[in-house]
């Protein structure tokens, strides 16, 4: 298990992590959590490597 703390602007970029903390004035305005499911296609390539 890893954990990658990275702060940006670019919303497309932002749509890769599990989970997002949208921050406004210094305060956690909202928190987004999104499950990406695999595809069988994607795994079988990870596998490859």
């Amino acid at each position: 298990n890893q954990t990658l703390v990275m702060v940006t602007h670019d919303n497309y970029i932002a749509g890769f992590a599990d989970r997002q903390l949208h921050i406004v004035d210094g305060k956690i305005f909202k928190i987004e959590e999104q499950h990406h499911d695999d595809t069988e296609e994607e795994t079988e390539n990870e596998e490859e490597r």
